[in-house]
């Protein structure tokens, strides 16, 4: 999947009968942190704690100028908030957290449905929560960020950077994807053969973490109607032809 044809992000207008109108947005939709990564387990109601998810999460809110220990305390407290167990990490949280709130609450220890249940996770904020939510989804598995190489744009640098930040500085993740042929990469080894991925050792799982073909894809619809207005988002698994809708939400996605 490579960004031919101009598709990433353009809407595009179609009129309605009764002078209506309909806006539809397709978006790379893996092109984001998934905040399920954090944790790891094929089985909703029994996930484990995820180093590497915790450790890109923590990265990525750094590289946006979240403070170093917000950004440990909200990653480690999303990690807790979907591991099964009850057991806080160093920076984490558990029940005995959120009992303390003034309205007491449970961490929901499975999927986050949604990245705006990420305001209920210790130590974010509704001015943190702003600055980071363009960067997040919550995709259906806990894979790590399928981060597609081919349609990454230099804009979302920070993305690439945060699979291994000791390695990959911001600007060598922009002069990567500046650098990208103009038919993207036909294969990973020549996207690790670019200068800024030469010699940078992952582990195998983030290794395999790059993608050169899309999942995962967002679509953005807007309906207007005489005196009516309907938005929808909605989340399309494209692995394997059809492809189909996995999630679907009405009005604002906050």
């Amino acid at each position: 999947t490579t960004l031919a044809g101009g598709w990433n992000g353009e809407t595009r207008r179609l009129p309605m009968p009764g002078a209506g109108l309909a806006e539809a947005t397709v978006r790379d939709g893996g092109n984001c942190f998934n905040i399920n990564s954090v944790a790891d387990g094929d089985l909703a109601t029994a996930l484990t704690p995820r180093a590497a998810g915790v450790d890109q999460f923590t990265a990525l809110l750094r590289f946006l100028e979240v403070p170093d220990g917000s950004a440990r305390r909200i990653a480690e407290g999303a990690g807790d908030w979907v591991d099964a167990d009850a057991n806080p990490t160093r920076e984490g949280a558990e029940d005995p957290v959120y009992a303390g709130a003034e309205q007491p609450y449970r961490p929901a220890n499975t999927y986050f449905a949604d990245v705006s249940e990420l305001r209920a996770v210790n130590g974010m904020t509704p001015e943190i929560y702003e600055r980071v939510r363009p960067w997040l989804c919550a995709l259906p598995t806990t894979d790590l960020s399928p981060i597609n190489v081919n349609t990454l744009s230099v804009e979302q640098a920070p993305l690439l950077a945060m699979l291994s930040p000791d390695r990959i500085s911001i600007d060598a993740a922009r002069r990567v994807i500046a650098n990208r042929p103009a038919v993207g990469w036909g294969n990973l080894v020549d996207f690790y053969r670019e200068p800024g991925m030469e010699g940078v050792v992952l582990p195998l799982d983030v290794q395999l973490q790059p993608q050169l073909r899309t999942r995962w894809f967002a679509l953005d619809l807007r309906i207007e109607l005489p005196g009516a207005e309907l938005r929808e988002t909605a989340l399309v698994d494209a692995r394997i032809a059809p492809a189909r809708v996995v999630v679907r939400r009405w009005g604002s996605d906050d």
